[in-house]
């Protein structure tokens, strides 16, 4: 079994590894037009955004690997099914979400560069490069996200909260569109947006190879380190989807997501 400290962290490594672009965009974004039925919205978010993945991630790693959910599929059909989950969750959507918003919202604003499309070309493969490297170095993958990404994403989290606490943008006013006629659903259709439902089905193989150079390959203790680590992931994510939610139904004039 893993100790306390490897079980925190194997947590915030499944807490970075879900945390992606979506996660960024879609909580303020659905907040802002959610208005006072924020948090009605942030319910439903939950549940595709955090509850779905976590129950997807158990039973993957349970599995040893996402492809073993599709064996009483024809194979024909399992393919396929593979392939397009992997184009969606990999090169054709989450890719460049991720490479973009880091683009845009991280690097940009340090002022190193002008914006064009050499350099954007360059960032994107360098970023793009970066992140092969530490996903196939298997091995790492607890300590290089889990020890390291993490704790700046936490830092992240506690300035956020914070900030919603401590300076609203301005009162909360009325919905927008369909969160007027039911801010649920409405929340429960962005949390799927974020697609880590999709993305739980590759996640769920990485955590059980990760365990796996621990030494623990039982998949009955796999499943109970997986339940351990995802509650992790699921009370850091909720919190910080909170707090994004509440943060931008204060509508303000200067920041817009329409």
């Amino acid at each position: 079994m893993l100790s306390t400290k490897d079980m925190l962290v194997l947590g915030m490594m499944v807490f970075a590894l879900f945390l992606g672009a979506g996660n960024i965009i879609f909580p303020p974004m659905a907040g802002f037009q959610s208005g006072n039925q924020w948090f009605s919205t942030s319910l439903g978010f939950l549940v595709t955004g955090v509850l779905l993945p976590f129950l997807t991630l158990v039973t993957v790693a349970i599995r040893g690997r996402g492809e073993r959910l599709s064996i009483d599929l024809p194979s024909w059909f399992a393919v396929l099914f593979w392939i397009a989950l992997y184009l969606i969750v990999g090169s054709t959507f989450a890719m460049p979400r991720v490479t973009n918003t880091a683009y845009e919202m991280g690097f940009l604003p340090l002022g190193l560069i002008e914006k064009n499309t050499t350099t954007h070309l360059t960032f994107a493969l360098i970023f793009n490069l970066l992140s092969m490297f530490f996903m196939l170095k298997q091995g790492t993958m607890i300590s290089a996200i889990g020890k390291f990404m993490t704790p700046a994403l936490l830092i992240l989290l506690v300035v956020v909260g914070i900030a919603v606490v401590a300076k609203p943008l301005s009162p909360i006013e009325e919905p927008t569109g369909l969160y007027a006629v039911n801010g649920f659903f409405s929340g429960i259709i962005d949390g799927y947006q974020t697609m880590d439902v999709l993305s739980a089905m590759a996640f769920g193989g990485i955590v059980a190879r990760a365990l796996y150079t621990k030494g623990i390959t039982n998949p009955k203790q796999i499943g109970f380190i997986t339940i351990k680590a995802g509650m992790i992931s699921v009370l850091l994510l909720a919190a910080l989807y909170l707090c994004l939610f509440y943060f931008r139904c204060h509508k303000s004039r200067s920041i817009c997501f329409c």
